[in-house]
């Protein structure tokens, strides 16, 4: 005992009360749609395979010879959902497989493109919609084009689409050699299979922080009182830990931690009573603002609302006592009061 009170004597602080927290306000509704599965997306994304066909005969070929082209694209898509997922802009890359435009223009492409796809009707499992794409195949060493195209969409359970554009397709800085179109082919076609696998991109509603409101009572027993009052106070706990609240006068404002400090107080001298007083006001106070507290989370749960702060309020004495200096070893770190 006499080695924890000489321990207690080395700690020095100042003996302002603590403020209490202010009951927090409510959290901002969750995002809702009004469709089953279209969610309020933050990111849209999907792997693309898609046919690409365009239409450009060649006129050093005889008559019957073949006057269509076909090439594969693969990528990836990224994009931003707006308004539940009605108007989806987004931006794509990839790759393109074969040859487009003449036979000179190909056989590997880079395939970078931008998409807007708006619903004309949706439900909470299909969705119809009409896409405008702006895509920009591109040959090394050969040469680039510009391929927009308009068409429509369909997507079942907001992860697998099929669409269908029709294209033109144009030469940027050149022409499309020994072809019946050089500069613009007129007949085009993408017909593109998408799965979205983001599975995680709902927005959700922002997280209550949690606060220990008991950190507040140890923080304050830590860092109040003088050297001299925490020895006294430090000579008078192991008494004061004896004391238990009344059976049959119990009640919330006379919990062990009241009893506790109540009986510290009548324990200790006149030169270390306000000290206690303070921390026994300190949690009092505490207590009030707790009920105040689940009162407004109760109102908030009515109405199926939620608080900014999850709180909880359980000061347990010999915790107390730790923080106090009184336990014979180095005070504790301060009390982390909010977490996430």
């Amino acid at each position: 005992m006499n080695a924890r009170i000489a321990i207690a004597a080395f700690l020095c602080a100042t003996s302002a009360l603590a403020d209490v927290p202010q009951v927090p306000g409510e959290l901002p509704p969750a995002p809702i749609s009004p469709y089953l599965l279209a969610g309020p997306r933050f990111l849209e994304t999907n792997i693309v395979a898609a046919s690409v066909i365009d239409t450009n005969a060649r006129t050093d070929a005889p008559a019957d010879a073949r006057t269509g082209r076909s090439s594969a694209v693969i990528g990836g898509e990224i994009g931003y959902p707006l308004a539940d997922q009605r108007v989806r802009p987004s931006a794509f890359t990839g790759i393109q497989l074969g040859y487009w435009g003449d036979d000179k223009h190909g056989p590997f492409s880079f395939y970078l493109g931008a998409r807007l796809r708006v619903s004309f009707w949706m439900g909470d499992l299909w969705d119809f919609y009409v896409i405008a794409r702006g895509d920009f195949p591109v040959t090394p060493d050969v040469g680039a084009a510009v391929r927009p195209g308009l068409g429509l969409g369909m997507r079942l359970g907001r992860a697998v689409s099929l669409e269908a554009t029709y294209d033109v397709l144009a030469p940027l800085g050149g022409k499309f050699e020994s072809t019946e179109h050089p500069n613009l082919v007129p007949f085009g076609m993408t017909i593109a299979l998408a799965v979205d696998p983001c599975f995680s991109c709902n927005r959700s509603a922002k997280p209550q922080l949690n606060r220990n409101v008991a950190c507040r009572l140890y923080n304050f027993a830590k860092q109040d009182a003088s050297c001299e009052v925490r020895a006294a106070i430090c000579a008078a706990v192991p008494k004061a830990l004896e004391s238990c609240p009344d059976p049959l006068q119990a009640k919330r404002d006379d919990d062990g931690t009241s009893t506790f400090l109540a009986a510290l107080a009548d324990g200790v001298g006149t030169q270390a009573k306000p000290a206690v007083n303070r921390l026994l006001e300190l949690h009092h106070k505490l207590l009030a603002q707790w009920v105040d507290y689940e009162k407004s989370a109760a109102a908030a749960g009515v109405a199926g609302r939620e608080l900014s702060e999850r709180w909880s309020y359980a000061p347990v004495p010999s915790e107390l006592r730790e923080y106090l200096g009184c336990d014979g070893g180095p005070p504790p770190p301060d009390c982390e009061e909010v977490t996430k």
